[in-house]
Formats: C-alpha cells, structure tokens, sequence
C-alpha cells in the first residue's frame, strides 16, 4: 500500500539526490511522488484507462521537479 510505496519512493529520491534539493525533507519528497503517482493512476482509471498510462509519466516528472508553473513553463 502507500505506507510501503511512498518510503521506497523516498530512498529513490535519496539516492537521485544532489546539493540541488538543499534542506529539503527526503521522505517529504518521497510522499509527495507517491501521491502524484497514484492520483494519476486513479485519474487514468477513472477515465475508463483512456490512452496510455506511461503517456502521462512525463507530466508527473514535470510537476515534481519543476511545480505547476515551472511545468507549465516548461511546456511552452
């Protein structure tokens, strides 16, 4: 379930991590993502599995490196 998911989620992070994340909280980041994930899992679902889901990996990536206007930003 998510309590298993989003720590492991974390350690990936952790791993990816450089100075670039300053002070920020691992584990935060890492729940941060997993919920991501899943509410674009649930979304995808809800939708009746319309598309691909891997088509949606690279909005997730945008919004948690960059947040909603570094993403929208990036889209330009």
């Amino acid at each position: 379930g998510f309590a298993d998911y989003a720590p492991r989620l974390a350690e990936c992070v952790r791993s990816a991590a450089d100075k670039s994340l300053g002070d920020q909280n691992v584990d935060d980041l890492g729940f941060a993502l997993a919920g991501m994930v899943i509410g674009f899992t649930r979304s995808w679902i809800e939708s009746g599995r319309r598309g691909r889901l891997a088509d949606r990996t690279q909005r997730v990536v945008d919004l948690f490196l960059h947040g909603a206007v570094g993403a929208r930003e990036q889209m330009r």
